[in-house]
């Protein structure tokens, strides 16, 4: 397998990303599909570099990204509007 780590962003920014999916984004919350704690671990063995990540992790880890990359807000005021969202 060729080296996927290189496809994502640095690993402060992915960070960032799977901290506002898991936190901020209301996809978590709504459709909590993704075992946290689970996933937080392969990450961080494949942040280490220890093994090499498997397709189907990175498959979903570039998903995860892509989804919290569609709900971060883009101004001060879409924070705002964001915060009251209602959750069902």
């Amino acid at each position: 397998m060729p080296d996927l780590q290189s496809h994502f962003p640095n690993h402060k920014i992915t960070t960032f990303l799977l901290t506002h999916y898991f936190e901020r984004s209301s996809v978590h919350w709504r459709w909590p599909i993704i075992h946290r704690p689970g996933f937080e671990n392969c990450y961080q063995t494949f942040a280490s570099g220890a093994l090499p990540p498997s397709l189907e992790f990175t498959g979903l880890l570039a998903i995860v990204c892509a989804t919290a990359l569609q709900f971060l807000p883009e101004s001060e005021e879409d924070v705002c509007i964001y915060s009251t969202y209602d959750i069902i």
